[in-house]
């Protein structure tokens, strides 16, 4: 990672897979990630590609961004995947947060397209309860529903602690 210029950084990375026929090249990358951190506003993109077999590649390029309006955080994301031989997916988000007693409430809503056949809605809403600094309780409930087939929810609930 390179120094803050002005809120400018750049981030650097290549990975070697650990494949026992390295002709394949399969899990090795790079990838790139600048970003823009200047008082609320945040800005990030980044561009990755990684080898996932002979003759097959993932590339995956992303942008984010959020402004912290003092009262809520909103933000937005926008990420394209390309695998050779499928078709791309293109991904959206647009989510928030805001203090809330002692913790945290986050809220998103996200969709996700592949060609003809994959377009999927999410909506997410949880909560972090700050126990201390560095411990909290987390709860998210969520339901994706494709445009066709069934819809799901999820729930989780956990404890977050950070060393």
């Amino acid at each position: 990672m390179s120094p803050s210029f002005n809120g400018l950084k750049v981030q650097v990375q290549t990975y070697l897979g650990e494949v026992a026929t390295p002709a394949a090249k399969a899990g090795n990358g790079n990838a790139i990630r600048v970003t823009y951190d200047n008082g609320p506003l945040s800005l990030a993109v980044g561009n990755g590609k990684t080898t996932t077999g002979a003759g097959t590649d993932w590339k995956a390029t992303n942008f984010g961004a959020s402004y912290d309006l003092g009262v809520a955080k909103v933000m937005a994301l926008s990420s394209t995947d390309k695998i050779t031989g499928a078709a791309d997916m293109k991904g959206s988000l647009v989510g928030a947060t805001a203090p809330l007693g002692a913790g945290v409430a986050k809220i998103a809503f996200s969709n996700l397209k592949q060609g003809s056949t994959v377009d999927t809605d999410k909506t997410a809403i949880g909560y972090a309860y700050s126990l201390s600094k560095r411990t909290s309780l987390y709860t998210t409930y969520a339901l994706t529903k494709p445009k066709t087939g069934d819809k799901t929810t999820g729930i989780d609930l956990g404890v977050s602690h950070s060393f």
